[in-house]
């Protein structure tokens, strides 16, 4: 009962954004989950991976929560019948969530929560970053009904994402630094 302990504890003492965060993982995960059960045919591997979420739900700042970024790529792979299916959109999303709000959670596990500046970039990176796996599915679904071959495809996919990856620090610029008055000159 160690453990139970320790999240009650964390739970008291958390920051009221902390909270929050754990929230959206709560809800990234379930999404992800749910999809996984429409999309594809869960195995022991959906096990897996909910017990795993269930350890991250818990300490999200433990050893087995760096295994979850991982491990849910692998379980959508291995479950899905189809990569290109529709639901592969909302699914990464969901994953993207997992994996940013894992990443605020994990800068300062005990310390203050992230400034609200933060957290804004981290939203408006995270929307630009949703739109390519959106863009690449788009691209491939679309191409992969002529005769061309899917391999094609998925080598142009990787491009757009190169791309994106590269274009991303113009596209996402950091918030202005706040106007500091000149200092004053005195003259004597």
């Amino acid at each position: 009962m160690r453990w139970a302990e320790q999240v009650a504890d964390r739970l008291r003492t958390a920051h009221r954004s902390a909270l929050l965060l754990e929230a959206w993982l709560l809800l990234a995960g379930t999404v992800f989950l749910a999809l996984l059960t429409v999309a594809g045919s869960p195995s022991w591997y959906a096990l897996a991976w909910l017990a795993l979420f269930g350890v991250v739900l818990v300490l999200p700042a433990s050893m087995p929560a760096q295994l979850l970024v991982p491990a849910s790529p692998l379980v959508w792979w291995f479950a899905q019948p189809d990569p290109l299916s529709a639901w592969s959109i909302p699914a990464a999303c969901a994953l993207l969530v997992i994996f940013a709000v894992q990443a605020l959670l994990n800068a300062a596990p005990d310390g203050p929560p992230p400034a609200p500046v933060v957290l804004r970039r981290y939203v408006r990176r995270v929307a630009l970053v949703a739109i390519t796996p959106a863009a690449v599915w788009l691209l491939t679904r679309g191409l992969a009904v002529g005769d061309l071959r899917l391999e094609a495809f998925t080598v142009l996919g990787l491009a757009a994402v190169a791309a994106t990856t590269l274009a991303l620090p113009r596209l996402v610029r950091a918030d202005p630094p706040p106007e500091t008055p000149a200092p004053k000159v005195v003259e004597r």
